[in-house]
């Protein structure tokens, strides 16, 4: 509220009219009175102001972002703030994953704007979208494909409602990849033809490069031209001729290059082997009992197969059991029975225990001879090979009483002991005659009562102890004499 006041003065100044506000106007007798307001209560200051054209784009948010703000009676709503999007020049090789990298800030006095989204376009197509982080950059990675130039890039802010939107354009360069090449062989014969194999690959991500030429030179002669499959891969089969001279094959391959890829080339030296001979493998069945320790024989001959061909001394030979598809159940998986070498007559003895549950196994072999020398003719007999396992005997030993009356339940403690590798039974049910029957425990014992029977007497008589058959073993007896006397009740 304004008081106009009207005061007298000279005529030669006229009337002077002077707008005060209420509070400044004494208060009448009587009145109210009323503490001043402050100025800045009512009238707008270059903070506000500043609020105004200045909003934050980044994350930091005002809570007066959609509203707009007031200034006494005005509705003001912010300005939207230009910013400035700067995309960065990027080059890689091809096959190469590198960053795409682009700069979102306020116009040229502002700071970085973060916490928003960036789309990336290489050749028109979306490869990415990322959010700016603290220093308003937005990154994307991007793999270089198989095309040569420059690719034009587009960045692209879509602003938001306090700040404007914003867009760069720049080119991704791209240079040729460096490429690795392998090439080469294990060994050669003279007269047998030798496969050298090799890839191709391209060092940025290590994937095959295919479709390139690569040539083969042997001894420094160029042979041919090959192609990479898809994969980068490549081979050649070469037969050194009888007159071979030397010991060494020296074998390279080379790429020249392209437009995409930077040359290389591969060099192997390949020793030469005098021609492929012929190494015969026999070996025979054997039989034995659980437990038993038991020798396979298997002869290695040159030339010929045994036993005319020349024995081979110092070769490994190794052999396993096996129950196979071609078995009836139940099957069992392969397992190696052991390995020896071979003396100077070629023969090998291999000796192991047999610990597999008896049955009927194919047994097989193979002899170790330097392949760079040998093929292996295997040949285990018109109907095969084979290892049977036969369940193993019990030897019984009995402590107990020598004298007993008739009508008396006496224990006997019997020892349990497998005949093949000496070792004491557990789980065997051991039993008396015409009495019972114990498990034998760790020990391979078990205690039994023997009822003395009535009929046969007084006098000397035969007690017979036995085991009971199962998987692994046969049924075995013992007796022992003891002596009866009559009943004492």
């Amino acid at each position: 509220m304004v008081k106009l006041i009207v005061r007298g003065l000279a005529p030669a100044f006229g009337l002077m009219l002077v707008f005060l506000p209420a509070d400044a106007v004494p208060a009448k007798p009587g009145g109210s009175s009323h503490k001043p307001a402050s100025p800045a209560a009512s009238i707008p200051g270059k903070d506000f102001k500043k609020q105004l054209i200045t909003p934050f784009c980044g994350r930091h948010q005002d809570q007066q972002d959609q509203q707009g703000q007031q200034s006494g009676h005005k509705f003001v709503r912010p300005q939207r703030r230009r910013t400035i999007l700067d995309a960065k020049y990027a080059l890689g090789a091809i096959g190469d994953t590198i960053p795409l990298r682009a700069t979102l800030t306020l116009d040229k006095k502002g700071g970085p704007v973060p916490s928003q989204m960036v789309e990336f376009r290489v050749d028109g197509q979306v490869v990415g979208e990322a959010l700016t982080n603290n220093k308003g950059e937005a990154r994307v990675d991007y793999k270089v494909p198989n095309k040569w130039g420059p690719k034009p890039v587009s960045v692209k802010f879509l602003g938001n409602h306090k700040c404007r939107g914003a867009s760069d354009n720049t080119n991704v360069g791209t240079v040729r990849s460096s490429t690795t090449l392998s090439f080469g062989g294990d060994f050669a014969n003279k007269g047998s033809p030798t496969r050298l194999s090799g890839t191709l690959k391209r060092t940025t991500d290590g994937k095959g490069v295919g479709g390139r030429e690569v040539a083969i030179y042997i001894n420094n002669y160029k042979v041919t031209t090959l192609l990479t499959d898809s994969g980068g891969g490549l081979s050649y089969d070469f037969t050194p001729g009888l007159g071979s001279s030397g010991s060494k094959m020296r074998v390279k391959a080379q790429f020249l290059g392209d437009v995409l890829y930077n040359p290389t080339a591969a060099t192997d030296s390949i020793k030469v082997y005098p021609r492929r001979k012929t190494a015969y493998l026999r070996w025979a069945s054997v039989t034995g009992m659980y437990g038993e320790t038991v020798t396979a024989f298997a002869h290695v001959t040159d030339g010929m197969a045994f036993p005319a061909g020349k024995r081979l001394s110092g070769v490994e030979v190794n052999m396993w059991r096996e129950r196979g598809e071609r078995w009836a159940p139940p099957r069992v998986g392969s397992a190696k029975v052991g390995s020896a070498t071979t003396n100077h007559m070629g023969i090998a003895m291999v000796t192991f225990t047999i610990r597999d549950k008896p049955m009927k196994y194919s047994l097989n072999a193979h002899a170790e001879v330097a392949v760079e020398r040998f093929d292996l003719n295997k040949y285990n007999g018109l109907y095969g090979a084979y290892l049977t396992v036969l369940p193993a005997t019990v030897d019984l030993k009995v402590t107990g009483p020598s004298t007993v009356h008739v009508g008396d339940s006496v224990p006997y403690q019997v020892t349990a002991k497998r005949t093949t590798d000496n070792q004491r039974v557990e789980g065997l049910l051991v039993c008396v005659a015409n009495s019972g029957c114990t498990k034998t425990d760790q020990s391979g014992k078990a205690t039994v009562s023997y009822k003395v029977p009535s009929q046969g007497g007084t006098g000397p008589r035969q007690v017979e102890f036995y085991n009971q058959a199962d998987d692994y073993h046969v049924k075995s007896t013992t007796k022992i004499t003891v002596t009866a006397k009559p009943s004492v009740n």
